[in-house]
Protein backbone atom coordinates (compact mmCIF):
# COMPACT_ATOMS: atom_id res chain seq x y z
CA UNK A 1 0.00 0.00 0.00
CA UNK A 2 1.42 3.35 -1.04
CA UNK A 3 0.77 6.32 1.23
CA UNK A 4 -0.17 9.52 -0.51
CA UNK A 5 1.00 12.93 0.69
CA UNK A 6 -2.30 13.68 2.43
CA UNK A 7 -2.02 10.47 4.48
CA UNK A 8 1.54 11.28 5.47
CA UNK A 9 0.56 14.84 6.41
CA UNK A 10 -2.37 13.60 8.51
CA UNK A 11 -0.13 11.09 10.29
CA UNK A 12 2.46 13.79 10.97
CA UNK A 13 -0.21 16.15 12.38
CA UNK A 14 -1.50 13.38 14.64
CA UNK A 15 2.00 12.53 15.87
CA UNK A 16 2.85 16.19 16.48
CA UNK A 17 -0.34 16.64 18.51
CA UNK A 18 -0.05 13.47 20.58
CA UNK A 19 3.65 12.70 21.04
CA UNK A 20 6.83 14.41 22.18
CA UNK A 21 10.10 13.67 20.43
CA UNK A 22 13.19 12.64 22.35
CA UNK A 23 16.48 12.40 20.48
CA UNK A 24 19.62 10.93 22.01
CA UNK A 25 23.08 10.15 20.69
CA UNK A 26 24.68 6.83 21.46
CA UNK A 27 27.88 5.13 20.37
CA UNK A 28 27.90 3.32 17.05
CA UNK A 29 26.55 -0.19 17.29
CA UNK A 30 24.51 0.35 20.45
CA UNK A 31 21.31 1.10 18.55
CA UNK A 32 21.28 -2.35 16.97
CA UNK A 33 22.18 -3.95 20.30
CA UNK A 34 19.28 -2.17 22.03
CA UNK A 35 16.92 -2.83 19.15
CA UNK A 36 17.71 -6.56 19.26
CA UNK A 37 17.29 -6.65 23.05
CA UNK A 38 13.88 -5.01 22.67
CA UNK A 39 12.85 -7.45 19.93
CA UNK A 40 13.99 -10.38 22.07
CA UNK A 41 11.45 -9.27 24.67
CA UNK A 42 8.68 -8.42 22.21
CA UNK A 43 9.11 -4.66 22.64
CA UNK A 44 9.73 -1.76 20.33
CA UNK A 45 12.89 0.22 20.91
CA UNK A 46 10.79 3.18 22.10
CA UNK A 47 8.96 0.98 24.61
CA UNK A 48 12.25 -0.44 25.91
CA UNK A 49 13.64 3.06 26.47
CA UNK A 50 10.50 4.44 28.12
CA UNK A 51 10.21 1.37 30.35
CA UNK A 52 13.86 1.71 31.40
CA UNK A 53 13.39 5.40 32.21
CA UNK A 54 10.16 4.74 34.15
CA UNK A 55 11.84 1.97 36.16
CA UNK A 56 14.83 4.19 36.87
CA UNK A 57 12.60 7.01 38.10
CA UNK A 58 10.57 4.63 40.23
CA UNK A 59 13.67 3.11 41.83
CA UNK A 60 15.50 6.40 42.35
CA UNK A 61 12.67 8.86 43.03
CA UNK A 62 13.79 9.55 46.60
CA UNK A 63 17.38 10.22 45.52
CA UNK A 64 16.39 12.50 42.62
CA UNK A 65 14.14 14.77 44.70
CA UNK A 66 16.99 15.91 46.95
Amino acid sequence: MIKVNSQIAATNRYNDKNYDRLAIRIKKGLREKYKQAAADHGLSLAKLVTTAIDEFLENHANKLSK
